[in-house]
């Protein structure tokens, strides 16, 4: 069978044969002759050690020629090979990836190694160009976007950030610390709370911030904070901030407001005048009525009453907005309180066809700290929308108990119900549930969002439950007070 001459692992195997047979040949030829020496008497192996002496020397350089062969041999089919796998493997370490491996030689594994890191740089160079494009798609998004990002450390020190952060934040004097020198975003702005960021662990957190740019004229950012949580970021926390310039559009919350107040203000006085005049003519005080006048009369009555509690609802909207609704808190017995607005009702609920029960008797003698005419209005709102949802032949029942240190007063009915996916928007500013038939019960969508921060500002929540088609149960909880004798 014909052996493979010209593949390096025969030529690895006939350098390491001739090596082994020099080697042997050198030690045979001098283990004879030290034993033919020895033979020799006392001055005859002298004179044997120095006829022999150039054959030995002969022998010496023909097998130390043959080991530098072979040593020559083995370089070239072992540490050339090596050297240029380490050189190629250095080169891709230090992230030369544009220059090929190359031809490794030496022994057949040696070619496999080498295949291999040039498969391997291949690979590493097209995804390190996947990597380079999208970078640059991401840079491109985040410079064409109208909102500030900011990505910062676990210390709030910005990292990296879009031309728009900078444009946002020109005017401010601490901008290029912030931006250029790693000083934390709470040394830029000492107003944000702790919590804040806290609460950005767990989910996206928004704040207003004024800033002051070197035009004089405020601008107002609106600053998001929440968590980086890709663990490729290589930082052991991250958090991105977005800014967003919010002027117009609180400039057009604020013309909102003033319009607001102002109409709802202008409103009251007619009203008032309307109002006064309708009751003259019902009492009669300026001629006998016909009964078509009387009902006509009443109509108008009602409807100004209509009129009136949507200007008084927003006016006390713009209020609370601007944090200016004052609360005169006093230690109020729930129970009474509660059966006196219910029972103010009574007549209108019946007058529908509906039922009214109460079961306010586990709230005797116990009392909260409340302004009991915000708390009548909270009340009131709620009786009166179970009285527009609660078809004829329906129940309305207020309930009252103590629970856990917390007063709890409930109104159920047996109306519609709400539809779950509704819930969630039932608190917000002019939100109706519907938009079809329940927009014909009236209404600005004030009534429940008014009742809540009302109810959050003397201490307490509001909280629903509902399902369509069985009717609703909103429940008022209040902390409760020392009981009543």
């Amino acid at each position: 069978m014909a052996l493979p001459k010209d593949s390096a692992r025969f030529r690895l195997s006939v350098v390491l044969l001739a090596s082994a047979l020099n080697a042997v040949v050198l030690v045979g030829v001098i283990g004879a002759l030290v034993a033919h020496l020895n033979e020799l008497p006392g001055e005859g192996s002298t004179d044997g050690i120095v006829r022999f002496l150039p054959l030995i020397m002969a022998l010496a350089m023909i097998v130390a020629v043959g080991v530098v062969a072979s040593a020559l041999q083995l370089r070239q089919v072992l540490s050339v090979p090596l050297l240029r796998l380490s050189v190629a493997a250095r080169r891709l370490a230090e992230g030369g990836l544009d220059e090929p491996v190359g031809e490794i030689g030496g022994a057949q594994e040696f070619e496999h190694l080498g295949r291999a890191l040039e498969r391997m740089r291949q690979d590493l160079q097209e995804a390190m160009t996947e990597a380079q494009r999208s970078n640059e798609r991401s840079r491109t998004m985040l410079g064409a976007l109208g909102d500030g990002v900011i990505f910062l450390d676990d210390k709030l020190r910005a990292l990296e950030y879009n031309p728009q952060a900078a444009v946002l934040l020109d005017g401010l004097p601490s901008v290029g610390a912030l931006l250029h020198q790693g000083v934390s975003l709470k040394a830029v702005f000492p107003e944000l709370p702790e919590q804040l960021f806290r609460a950005a662990l767990n989910e996206e957190t928004a704040l207003p911030l004024s800033i002051f740019p070197r035009s004089d004229r405020a601008r107002h950012l609106s600053l998001r904070v929440f968590p980086a949580r890709n663990r490729a970021l290589g930082v052991r926390r991250a958090y991105i901030a977005v800014l967003r310039d919010v002027s117009e559009a609180m400039e057009i919350a604020q013309v909102k407001e003033d319009f607001l107040s102002t109409v709802t203000h202008e409103l009251k006085t007619p009203l008032t005048s309307i109002d006064g005049f309708v009751l003259l003519l019902l009492a009669e005080r300026l001629g006998p009525l016909a009964d078509k006048q009387r009902v006509a009369l009443e109509t108008v009555r009602d409807q100004s009453g209509a009129l009136r509690r949507l200007v008084q609802d927003l006016l006390d909207a713009t209020r609370l907005d601007r944090d200016e609704l004052p609360l005169e808190l006093e230690d109020v017995a729930i129970g009474p309180l509660a059966a006196e607005v219910a029972e103010a009702m009574r007549p209108s609920v019946e007058a529908r066809g509906q039922r009214l029960e109460l079961d306010l008797t586990p709230l005797h003698g116990l009392s909260a700290r409340v302004d009991p005419f915000r708390l009548r209005q909270v009340l009131g709102n709620l009786l009166s929308n179970a009285q527009k949802f609660t078809p004829e032949g329906g129940l309305i029942r207020v309930e009252g108990r103590p629970r856990e240190g917390q007063l709890e007063l409930s109104v159920a009915d047996t109306g519609r119900g709400i539809p779950p996916e509704a819930v969630p928007r039932l608190f917000r500013k002019f939100s109706q549930v519907e938009r079809g038939d329940t927009r014909r019960a009236g209404g600005a969508g004030l009534g429940l969002w008014i009742a809540q921060q009302l109810m959050v500002r003397m201490g307490g929540a509001m909280a629903v439950e509902s399902e369509p088609g069985l009717g609703s149960r909103f429940t008022l909880s209040l902390p409760m007070r020392t009981p009543q004798g």
